[in-house]
């Protein structure tokens, strides 16, 4: 059960690196428009798996938990202590899809489109990453000064390096075909995941 959550966990933790990544593009005003998709994407992915950890969490394992420790307050012997867990786990076993396989598979292959398009953002993580941006502090003296990293100088040119960058994947047909690809496939999984579950 909870090698399930782990892994939900983790792939909600890589998709909000993601987001990170995207604060980056937003700066580039001028491409900002092109990376919305994958925006969209991003944010309908994260809403999926949080969605689902907190039916998991929530409304199986905590009313399951619930339900386990009123049992727990009536038990005699050993034995109805195994029952009543054993309940507890079967419970939480049906909830969590794990024993229909055709289910388990599916939400697999959901989740597993999420941990595929993290990764392609991540190859693109130099575009999406914004340039360091300076900051002015006071020193003890009261003198301010420039802090960051280089002078202003350099931290325009670095803010150069990143927008032709963010141009030149906003311009590449590769890159919105592929979002695109991902989007259709994530639509697909999740629409046999809801029939599956009716």
């Amino acid at each position: 059960l909870f090698r399930h959550l782990f892994s939900y966990k983790c792939v909600e933790r890589a998709l909000c690196g993601a987001w990170t990544m995207h604060q980056g593009a937003k700066s580039h005003a001028s491409q900002h428009q092109v990376f919305m998709v994958d925006f969209a994407l991003r944010r309908r992915m994260q809403h999926f798996i949080q969605s689902l950890q907190h039916y998991l969490v929530m409304d199986v394992v905590e009313n399951s938990w619930h339900t386990f420790k009123e049992g727990m307050r009536q038990v005699a012997t050993v034995d109805d202590v195994l029952r009543t867990h054993d309940r507890f786990l079967s419970t939480c076993i049906k909830h969590f899809m794990l024993n229909d396989p055709q289910l388990l598979k599916q939400l697999a292959r959901t989740v597993a489109t999420c941990e595929k398009f993290v990764k392609y953002t991540q190859v693109k993580a130099e575009a999406f990453n914004p340039p360091e941006v300076e900051h002015r502090k006071f020193v003890e003296d009261g003198e301010e000064r420039m802090g960051g990293r280089g002078t202003p100088s350099e931290a325009r040119e670095r803010r150069k390096r990143f927008e032709a960058a963010a141009a030149v994947l906003a311009a590449d047909e590769t890159y919105l075909q592929t979002v695109s690809k991902f989007e259709t496939e994530f639509d697909d999984k999740i629409t046999l995941l809801l029939e599956s579950l009716r």
